[in-house]
């Protein structure tokens, strides 16, 4: 007589919780046999069974499509799932991220600061400036140098002049001090792409309207930062302001 598995030995294998093995006997997906006091008790061919569900599941599909692959033999199933190994890579690389964000922040790393949030503003950036400004020069030359912009280097220029206009708000100076910075800043964003003044002063303007820069410049320990950064900026490459400022 083969060896049969009770519903507590399934549970102990498995993991799978006494509701959600149920929950599959009802749904037919996983029904068992009873013995002759009506307990559920499962065959070998039942575990292997629910080995694959775990796997299907795990894969986050649907009860529907884990019912339409369970039947598939174990050729099918290699096909199947050698389709969402890409997904799984993703999976693990988003794991590893969460962890490598989480002992950033465990350094004393600012949260805005960690690997995870920059990774996830990028890519929100990255979709809004595609709806924004797709059609603009600006934009496809900024396509055209984008992967060149990926080095440390080019971070850290851009967060030495924000630190060099967290100096001059600090320091109270007002912002029509700013023309040096501002056109240094000016320079920086156009090894970016082909930037117009009026398209800076609106990028100027995002520091501070768009919360997640706030958020981010609210790091260097200035909640001023933004609004003077985007004065200073729009007082100098305004063209309302240019006539009287030259």
């Amino acid at each position: 007589m083969a060896y049969t598995y009770t519903l507590k030995d399934i549970i102990e294998i498995t993991g799978v919780t006494k509701r959600t093995l149920h929950y599959y006997d009802e749904i037919g997906l996983l029904v068992p046999d009873k013995n002759d006091k009506n307990y559920r008790v499962y065959k070998q061919q039942d575990l292997e069974k629910l080995q694959k569900i775990l796997i299907l599941k795990s894969f986050d599909f649907d009860i529907a499509k884990i019912k339409q692959y369970i039947s598939y033999d174990n050729e099918q199933l290699r096909k199947l799932l050698s389709e969402q190994v890409s997904k799984l890579d993703k999976k693990i690389s988003d794991l590893q991220l969460i962890r490598l964000s989480v002992c950033e922040f465990i350094k004393g790393h600012s949260l805005i600061d960690t690997s995870i949030l920059n990774k996830t503003l990028q890519s929100q950036y990255d979709k809004e400036a595609s709806i924004k400004y797709g059609h603009t020069k600006a934009y496809q030359s900024f396509i055209r140098r984008k992967d060149s912009l990926q080095s440390q280097g080019i971070r850290h220029k851009l967060t030495t002049i924000f630190n060099k206009f967290n100096h001059m708000s600090l320091g109270h100076y007002p912002f029509q001090d700013c023309s040096d910075l501002v056109f240094e800043w000016k320079a920086f964003m156009n090894t970016i792409a082909d930037f117009d003044d009026e398209t800076l002063c609106c990028i100027a303007k995002t520091y501070e309207d768009d919360t997640r820069f706030k958020d981010y410049f609210n790091s260097y320990d200035n909640q001023n930062l933004a609004s003077y950064i985007s004065e200073a900026v729009n007082y100098f490459l305004s063209n309302v302001n240019k006539s009287d400022n030259f």
